[in-house]
């Protein structure tokens, strides 16, 4: 025959009461000290927030001018690309004899270079 175990029995909660005087304490010592550090925080707290306010300001005005710089480049990278792009299609190159690679531009109606 099995003996069957049955599960331990456990008490409602065993670490609730230590929290409970943890939390009391805590809440007890900060009551305490609080009053303490209070009006140096209030004196102090207004210089800093400021020097945070323009330190924040700073850094807005930095990231500006780095995205202003970034446009500027991709906009001289764009114009340089377009230079070569327009360039390469008023002089075709060595490969342009070959039947597949002719562009064909149509301009106007074509009737101007039927009448020259």
């Amino acid at each position: 025959m099995q003996q069957q175990s049955e599960p331990p029995v456990r008490s409602a909660a065993p670490g609730r009461l230590g929290r409970l005087a943890t939390a009391l304490v805590a809440g007890l010592i900060g009551g305490l000290v609080a009053p303490l550090f209070y009006p140096a925080l209030a004196r102090n707290a207004r210089p800093v927030s400021r020097k945070a306010m323009k330190a924040g300001i700073a850094a807005f005005e930095r990231s500006r001018e780095i995205a202003a710089e970034w446009g500027e480049h991709a906009s001289d990278l764009m114009a340089e690309a377009r230079a070569e792009y327009d360039e390469e299609q008023k002089s075709p190159g060595v490969e342009s004899g070959t039947p597949g690679n002719d562009i064909v531009r149509l301009r106007g109606s074509g009737r101007e270079t039927a009448t020259s």
